[in-house]
């Protein structure tokens, strides 16, 4: 039989079995341990790429997404990584850290004041020393008539609770969570541990267990909607660990205000063809809200008949195509939230001030603008 192991790596004791039959999987790192073939033998490539496997679109897209959530920045409610950028530097992170990736540090991180009850069975729970924000709040510290968003913060997972905050708080260390792949995720026969998830702080129980079918169509059913502390306490019989999104506030920079549009869905436009030229010389136009905006030269002027507005060149060229007369139409879409507080927004043409009701506006491009409820109306519509 294989004999187990204990080895000191990198402040923490890693157990795991040394030998076995060929075939068979370490349960430190999931690859093959043929004789004796261990994890110090293996590079960190190898061991990430193993737990990561990208041959199917939709685990490809399952990690990009815990990345979009997690690593690029604001786009989404919930924690984020401030200085990795992927969960493979992660990964590569906590391999130098450790000298591996085998190991549980749940005990660790119960100490730390991690809730026994957010561990999930048949899991390692692997603390990686990098700095995030906590983008979590518990609502038992909010009042009653505090409005919540159920909203999907990641594909293939049920709706969770959206709270909004002024900041979020500053940890550093992170989590990724292992598994062994005994679904098959990577194939038939394959095995070997599986990264699931990876997020900045100490786990949380899930506000919604995604095997209470009953209760996820309840949850999902509301997507979108705000509803107060008191309904959402209702609804999940009683309080849970909500994912936070800190609303802007004062003067933001561009990428602020389009990674807070990026937390609203995906609109089409609708809006008529324009008729555009190109500037020769700087001009002054008003937005809705009556901010003087400047273009320069090079950028396109665009009118539809009511309005005028400009456009930087690389940007007119990716979202407006020719209608064939002389005039071109909006194609491209964007993503777009409702102003809940009001704030101001260095966008590429001026300062733009986001009132109340108004709509913040971002595309594929990054560029952020301010459009008021009618003209956003006017111009876009849901996707389907």
């Amino acid at each position: 039989m294989p004999t187990t192991q204990t080895a000191e790596r990198g402040g923490f004791r890693a157990s795991g079995k040394t030998g076995g039959t060929p075939g068979s999987y370490s349960d430190k790192t999931g690859l093959p341990c043929d004789n004796h073939v261990t994890e110090s033998m293996l590079s960190a490539d190898q061991v990430i790429t193993d737990m990561m496997p990208d041959h199917t679109e939709s685990i490809r897209k399952y990690y990009a997404d815990t990345e979009k959530k997690h690593f690029t920045g604001h786009d989404q409610a919930g924690s984020t990584f401030q200085e990795v950028g992927s969960l493979r530097e992660l990964l590569q992170l906590g391999f130098e850290q450790r000298g591996g990736l085998g190991g549980d540090d749940r005990d660790e991180l119960i100490a730390l004041g991690a809730e026994p009850d957010g561990f999930l069975d048949g899991k390692r729970y692997i603390k990686i020393g990098t700095p995030g924000l906590l983008g979590i709040t518990n609502t038992a510290g909010m009042n009653a008539d505090d409005l919540v968003t159920v909203k999907r913060t990641k594909t293939g997972v049920p709706c969770t609770i959206v709270a909004d905050v002024g900041e979020q708080p500053a940890v550093d260390f992170g989590v990724a969570i292992i598994a062994e792949d005994t679904m098959g995720v990577k194939g038939e026969g394959v095995g070997g541990d599986l990264l699931i998830t990876a997020f900045p702080g100490l786990p949380t129980k899930p506000v919604v267990n995604s095997k209470d079918a009953e209760l996820v169509g309840k949850v999902d059913a509301l997507e979108g909607q705000k509803i107060t502390v008191t309904q959402m306490r209702e609804l999940l019989g009683g309080d849970v660990w909500a994912n936070t999104r800190v609303l802007p506030t004062g003067t933001v920079p561009l990428e602020v205000a389009a990674a807070y549009a990026r937390t609203g869905p995906w609109y089409t436009p609708t809006s008529p063809p324009v008729h555009a030229e190109r500037l020769t010389e700087p001009l002054t136009w008003t937005t809705g809200n009556g901010d003087a905006m400047t273009g320069e030269p090079g950028d396109w002027l665009l009118t539809d008949g009511e309005t005028r507005w400009t456009v930087k060149p690389e940007i007119f060229a990716s979202s407006y195509s020719p209608t064939g007369d002389g005039r071109h139409v909006k194609t491209a879409g964007a993503h777009a939230a409702v102003v809940e507080k009001p704030f101001t927004i260095q966008t590429l043409e001026g300062m733009g001030a986001a009132n109340v009701g108004d709509y913040v506006v971002c595309g594929e491009n990054g560029d952020a603008f301010v459009l008021t409820r009618t003209n956003f109306l006017k111009r876009c519509a849901a996707a389907a």
